[in-house]
């Protein structure tokens, strides 16, 4: 298991034997509009599974949920002609706002877990050795917890939604 199966982050080619004119009307037939408002009281009510625009042969999407997820990712993709059918070029990520929290708050621990452990170990190595505390592990332990929530709910939408999007164009990833 490699360093970018942790992120919060995803890129793949996914190729349909579909004309480019076919692949945008399936997506423009299960996208609206995104919706301005930022208070959806008692749920949104929506017919279509994702919210965005499609416009020049490129797409930016999201699943419309009726419960909050900060992990849900921004799916970005370039539509591209080709002699076979046509190529969609996606990428996923975190919105930038929680992008930039999750690396505040990751940092923050990290560096305090950092420096607990260091000082523990120091302590236990001076003369007289002093106890090392275990709560010391506690920022590590809130790091770890953040990493792993980050990935694995992030992972999770990204699944469906790269299920959603070779199930609905017809397409293989690459």
């Amino acid at each position: 298991m490699s360093l970018s199966s942790f992120l919060p982050y995803e890129n793949y080619i996914l190729t349909t034997a579909l004309p480019a004119a076919e692949v945008n009307k399936r997506l423009a037939d299960n996208i609206e509009p995104k919706s301005n408002s930022p208070f959806t009281f008692g749920g949104r009510v929506s017919v279509k599974p994702y919210e965005g625009k499609i416009e020049n042969g490129e797409f930016t999407i999201n699943r419309i949920i009726n419960y909050r997820n900060s992990f849900l990712p921004v799916i970005n993709g370039v539509i591209a002609s080709t002699p076979r059918g046509t190529t969609i070029f996606v990428k996923m990520r975190l919105v930038i706002i929680v992008l930039i929290f999750i690396i505040f708050w990751l940092g923050m621990v990290g560096f305090a877990g950092t420096g607990l452990l260091l000082a523990g170990i120091f302590k236990i190595q001076s003369d007289p050795p002093v106890n090392f505390l275990p709560y010391s592990f506690i920022p590590l332990g809130m790091f770890f917890m953040g990493v792993f929530m980050t990935s694995y709910a992030f992972k999770r939408e990204s699944k469906k939604a790269k299920i959603f999007l070779e199930e609905l164009l017809e397409g293989v990833e690459e």
